[in-house]
């Protein structure tokens, strides 16, 4: 994913592709690497080997929003009695939010409602901070009346990430392949497959980890549901759009312990992990 840095999503792909294949999985793009050298290398004990590129699927509003989230522990001080959760759409409102959401929760709580929106008309509009958040915001706070007399332990908020607009239309059956033929076409992942055709090997190998924000919600939905059923039920159908030498494809959400991958010439399954 980027030469010199063992992230710890490369360790999480190279462990499932060498369970799921039983290859022994080298990394190569370490820090004594040159420039385009692939993520890293498949050893068989037959003696085939194969080449693996590992990226995401995923906005970069996403990345950025994730990077601060993950900074702050994923969570925020929870003033009140009431269990909360804070979704960011977008890195530019956490820095606002943080200033307002104590004051934003505190009123929802006198007026026993679950969210900004819900306060009476009189009280948004009377308050910048509740307007923005009830009116402009894409963020979203979702509040859980705890029962009578019962105190969540934890003292925290939970701050989480939430695509603004996930919905954007049913895509129809073949939905999953054709996004994916849609960002394989994309400067990222463009790179990656250039990288892979370069690289020696009996297979090739591309593997993606898919974020909420990588696919629109019904084909993310779609594809979590060919994590958690036999592939007889809810079946990906369609190859993706790659060059003849990549020979495997590979989609991973981290959803029902299950990867999905394409094999040239055979189509899609959906290995268990363990």
């Amino acid at each position: 994913m980027s030469s010199g840095v063992d992230r710890p999503e490369e360790q999480l792909a190279r462990a499932i592709m060498g369970e799921v294949t039983g290859a022994h999985v080298i990394l190569t793009d370490d820090s004594h690497a040159p420039a385009g050298t692939v993520d890293a290398r498949l050893d068989y004990p037959d003696g085939r080997t194969g080449a693996l590129e590992i990226s995401r699927l995923v906005f970069e509003s996403e990345l950025e929003a994730e990077s601060r989230i993950a900074a702050l522990g994923g969570r925020l001080q929870m003033p009140g009695r009431w269990k909360w959760v804070v979704s960011i759409s977008h890195a530019r409102e956490l820095a606002r939010i943080q200033k307002v959401y104590a004051k934003a929760v505190l009123t929802c709580g006198s007026h026993n409602v679950a969210s900004p929106s819900e306060l009476p008309t009189a009280v948004v509009e009377a308050d910048r901070d509740l307007e923005w958040l009830s009116t402009r915001s894409t963020s979203r706070l979702c509040g859980i009346q705890l029962p009578e007399g019962a105190q969540d332990m934890s003292g925290f908020i939970d701050l989480n990430y939430q695509p603004a607009d996930p919905y954007r239309g049913y895509p129809g059956p073949d939905g999953i392949v054709s996004e994916l033929n849609a960002a394989l076409g994309g400067n990222t992942l463009a790179r990656r497959v250039t990288k892979l055709l370069r690289a020696d090997g009996d297979e090739r190998h591309l593997f993606l980890h898919v974020a909420v924000s990588g696919l629109d919600e019904y084909s993310y939905a779609r594809l979590i549901a060919n994590a958690s059923v036999p592939q007889s039920v809810v079946p990906l159908s369609g190859d993706p759009d790659l060059p003849e030498p990549i020979s495997h494809f590979w989609l991973y959400t981290g959803w029902f312990n299950r990867v999905s991958r394409w094999t040239r010439g055979q189509g899609w399954d959906h290995p268990q992990l363990h």
